[in-house]
C-alpha cells in the first residue's frame, strides 16, 4: 500500500485544496483508494457505507474530516 505524493492529491482534487491541506492528507499515510473512497463517502454520504457494508475506516474518517474542513472544497461552487 503505497502513500499518496502531492501530485497524486492534485490530480485527484484538482487545485482546489491548499498545500497544508494536501500535507495533512498525505500524512495520514492514506493510499489512492482511500482517498477515493474518502471523496466518495463526502459526495455520496451514507450510501457508499450501506453499498461496501463496512464502516468507514480511521484513515478514510480522518481524510473526510480534513476535506470538510477544507474551506476549498467547502467554497467550490461545483459541490453545492
Amino acid at each position: 500500500m503505497a502513500t499518496l505524493n502531492h501530485d497524486q492529491v492534485v490530480t485527484i482534487f484538482g487545485r482546489r485544496l491548499n498545500d497544508q491541506t494536501i500535507a495533512d492528507i498525505i500524512e495520514t499515510g492514506a493510499d489512492e483508494q482511500e482517498l477515493l473512497e474518502a471523496l466518495n463517502r463526502l459526495t455520496r454520504g451514507d450510501i457508499v457505507g450501506a453499498e461496501t457494508m463496512r464502516p468507514a475506516s480511521l484513515v478514510v474518517s480522518t481524510v473526510c474530516q480534513l476535506l470538510r474542513d477544507s474551506t476549498e472544497i467547502n467554497e467550490d461552487p461545483e459541490r453545492r
